[in-house]
């Protein structure tokens, strides 16, 4: 090609460099891909998985052997030196509270030497692990391998470990399994199984069912996990009664409160000022299978006692702690301190088997002096004699039965000699039987309950948030109640009222019509709790009591209260919208002229001595009462659900308005009116007969 004039020459063969790409070449600009930087495809069209950071940027590979980028997997240095001293691996450690915990695992609690281990089935991860902390619970010695092994957890931290467990017992649906683990320190799991057991065991995890199936000689073991139980789930009542219309069925339920459940340490206080430590078992009490093996009747036992006149008390040392727990009961004592989690292997304070079963040990070691001159109830022990002579021999032969038996007495709670005796609560000597006088003066000196004796003494206040706003602008109710009379004042009010109308709100309407109250109980609310409300009170000489965080239900009787007029309210709001205020008085009305159980009348005469009724019966007309009923069946239907057919019927109804007609469930509607599905038949006597359809 040749150009004319001045203008240069370029050959065919020349290629220029191009101004956009930087490159040379001849004609069009070519393609070139934005996600890898190459030229002859477009990005969609693009095959590498990593992104160029340039504009000739080449894409960085990634290992799938050691997950390390810059080589593939057959140039892989893990690969070609498997005995080197560095080995890497990986373990996806999840914790309890994930709601989502990936398609590739499956969770599930399992035995693992005995001990209930929380287990994840990670195809992900390339060896097995323990947590380091449930490790020294399995009584396997850590084995030391010559090389280290870096674990790369799942948040990126790398630990080490050289140790391996070698022969823990896995325990899969009754079937024991072989496992070697490595203990490291990772999320709230106890163990994860790795691919290469599920490889020896030949096991296939089903993702969608949430499942391990191990084959077996004969047939394959299913291992299912947690997830595959279906889960309760809470939804609202208007959700619940669609439910119920298209034929759900209805539980009752009750939502356990956690506090309950936890196994608590307490410290209880005994004779001598000492504490003994007892568990809170009550809900493991609920559970168990009761004893029925029958304590002694106190009043039989002195019976025995006639005659005698020397004796001795023997109290054992340690009590129940005499006895051992079966092994596989260990588990279930299993309580919480704020050092970790502990059991006992001896018999704990606070089951509800432990007296009657150390009753039967006792029982069975003294049997062959029981009703001859000892008693025994539980760990205290009674003997009795008729001199001192008899009562010698007596005291040898159940100190040595005692010492071979291996229960042993302690001696500071021992009593020797006596001619009189306090045991079970009563006092014993050769006079025969009497109460303890300290019994008797404990019920003398009882601290008498501090109920109200006066009438709008000890008041309780709170207030109802939350209400509608009010043409007036109320938006909040004031309740002040009387503990004795349980009678009550319902206040409307403004969120935006200061201290001052608060204040005068409640000389007017408290103070000037039953005097000033000894006592109000509140709970900490900025208005309770402002200086000028409690400097008013103190100027009155009424005390304050305020709710605290150890005392929640020192409100109680505001708090029941404000749950009846809650509901009374919303009857109102729904009946007459945002003017709730102006009928509050009816509200407050109702309340105190309804019946309490707790002082068997209605506020209203347990304050004035008086039920509040009209001078004469109020005189109601015939024909005001007019009862709508279903005069008959116009039509039958089966309504289809998904799961089930209910049977409809449509009724004609009486009403006054005219005729109507509504369609009802046949099966209820049959309870109440069975006379209309009844037909009548002519037999082959010629007599009619009711039918029922």
């Amino acid at each position: 090609m040749t150009n004319v004039g001045n203008q240069n020459t370029i050959d065919a063969g020349q290629n220029v460099k191009c101004n956009m790409c930087g490159m040379q070449h001849y004609g069009n600009y070519p393609i070139k891909c934005i996600k890898c930087g190459k030229i002859g495809h477009k990005a969609r069209d693009c095959w590498s998985k990593v992104v160029a950071t340039g504009a000739n940027a080449q894409p960085v590979v990634t290992c799938y052997g050691c997950g390390e980028k810059g080589h593939i997997k057959t140039n892989c240095h893990a690969r070609n030196n498997p005995g080197r001293n560095g080995a890497r691996g990986q373990a996806y450690a999840l914790r309890d509270g994930d709601q989502n915990l990936g398609l590739n695992v499956v969770t599930g609690t399992f035995l693992l030497n005995n001990r209930y281990a929380r287990v994840l089935f990670d195809s992900g991860s390339d060896k097995c692990f323990v947590n380091i902390n449930f490790s020294c619970l399995i009584n396997i010695e850590p084995v030391k391998v010559n090389h280290s092994y870096e674990v790369k957890l799942a948040d990126g931290r790398v630990v080490s470990t050289n140790t391996i467990l070698k022969g823990c017992a896995l325990n899969l649906v009754n079937h024991l399994f072989e496992i070697d683990l490595m203990p490291i320190e990772f999320g709230t799991f106890k163990l994860i199984i790795r691919m290469d057991w599920l490889i020896l065991h030949d096991a296939v995890i089903v993702y969608g069912k949430k499942e391990v199936h191990v084959p077996l000689k004969k047939r394959t073991l299913v291992v299912k996990g947690d997830d595959c139980v279906s889960r309760l789930k809470v939804v609202s009542c208007i959700k619940v009664k669609k439910y119920v219309d298209r034929g759900s069925y209805l539980f009752v339920a009750q939502v356990v409160e956690k506090e309950s459940i936890e196994r608590r340490l307490e410290d209880v206080p005994k004779k001598d000022g000492l504490f003994r430590m007892c568990i809170d078992y009550r809900e493991l009490n609920k559970l168990t299978i009761k004893n029925s093996y029958p304590l002694p009747r106190i009043d039989d036992l002195f019976d025995q006692l006639q005659g005698s006149s020397v004796y001795l008390k023997i109290d054992l040392r340690s009590g129940y702690h005499l006895l051992r727990v079966q092994e596989k009961d260990i588990l279930i004592t299993a309580f919480r301190t704020r050092y970790g989690h502990y059991e006992f292997q001896v018999m704990s304070f606070g089951l509800t088997n432990a007296p009657a079963v150390f009753m039967d040990l006792m029982n069975r070691v003294c049997r062959p002096f029981l009703d001859k001159f000892v008693i025994v109830f539980i760990d205290d022990i009674l003997i009795y004699s008729k001199n001192k002579e008899e009562h010698e021999e007596h005291l040898r032969i159940i100190l040595e039965l005692l010492e071979k038996e291996k229960l042993y007495p302690k001696f500071s709670k021992c009593e020797f000699w006596l001619d009189s005796v306090k045991f079970l609560g009563h006092v014993i000597n050769s006079q025969g039987v009497h109460i303890d006088p300290t019994k008797v003066e404990a019920i003398k000196n009882w601290t008498a309950l501090k109920t109200p004796t006066e009438k709008w003494e000890n008041v309780a206040m709170d207030f109802v948030t939350g209400l509608p706003r009010t043409p007036s602008g109320y938006d909040l109710n004031w309740v002040i109640v009387d503990r004795l009379t349980k009678s009550a004042y319902f206040l409307p009010k403004k969120k935006t009222d200061s201290i001052e109308k608060l204040v005068e709100l409640y000389l007017k309407e408290i103070v000037c019509k039953h005097g000033v109250p000894v006592s109000v109980i509140s709970d900490r609310d900025s208005l309770f709790t402002s200086r000028f409300w409690v400097s008013l009170q103190k100027a009155l000489g009424t005390q304050l009591d305020l709710s605290t965080a150890y005392h929640p239900k020192t409100d109680g009787q505001s708090k029941r209260t404000i749950q009846t007029l809650e509901d009374m309210l919303q009857a109102c709001v729904i009946d007459f919208g945002s003017s709730w205020d102006k009928h509050l008085s009816l509200v407050e009305f109702s309340y105190n002229n309804s019946y309490h159980a707790s002082i068997q009348a209605a506020p209203f005469e347990a304050l004035y001595g008086r039920k509040c009724h009209v001078e004469s019966e109020v005189q109601l007309d015939e024909k005001l009462h007019f009862i709508e009923e279903p005069i008959e069946i116009m039509d039958r239907e089966v309504k289809r659900l998904k799961q089930s057919r209910i049977l409809i019927v449509k009724v004609h109804w009486n009403s006054r308005r005219g005729p109507e007609f509504t369609w009802e469930r046949k099966d209820f509607f049959k309870r109440k009116y069975r006379h209309l599905f009844a037909r009548r038949r002519v037999t082959r006597q010629g007599k009619c007969q009711d039918v029922t359809s």
